[in-house]
């Protein structure tokens, strides 16, 4: 059986105003206390020109900037799928062969597209031949008590 790598952390962060100065000196702050092997951003409303400039700034020479995901160097990773839903990757922690599967997901915060979104990540999940975590914002809840504003959410 092949071994699980250890303590993978992984943060995904969703910021929609992430071309500001101040909103990218607190991301680069929080990775550095942190430490992640992968992040994956979302809904930052930036270019990939200047995505990639972040990312690299925030210590992660290696990424995808479809709208972006980030990972350190003793991690290879390789694009499997993406859309503007999600990104799909296959990972591999240094000289080790036990390979994982990352899907950074960003769900549909529109009611007409919801059974979209959870439709492909059904569909993403049919392979289960390899260890997966799936990280992201899905925009639900389990909850009416768990929103606040906008028009009100039917329980079901």
């Amino acid at each position: 059986m092949a071994s699980r790598p250890d303590a993978i952390k992984s943060i995904s962060w969703n910021d929609y105003g992430l071309r500001s100065p101040r909103a990218n000196r607190r991301l680069r702050n929080f990775l550095k206390q942190q430490n992640p092997h992968v992040v994956f951003l979302m809904e930052t409303k930036i270019d990939r020109k200047q995505m990639e400039k972040d990312r690299r700034s925030c210590g992660f020479p290696n990424g995808t900037d479809i709208d972006a995901e980030a990972w350190k160097e003793d991690l290879k990773v390789t694009l499997r799928s993406f859309s503007k839903n999600h990104i799909d990757t296959m990972a591999k922690e240094g000289n080790t062969y036990a390979e994982w599967r990352f899907t950074g997901f960003y769900g549909s915060p529109d009611d007409s597209n919801k059974n979209d979104s959870w439709n492909l990540l059904r569909k993403l999940g049919e392979d289960k031949t390899h260890p997966w975590l799936v990280c992201g914002d899905f925009n639900e809840i389990m909850y009416s008590f768990e929103k606040s504003g906008g028009i009100p959410r039917e329980e079901r």
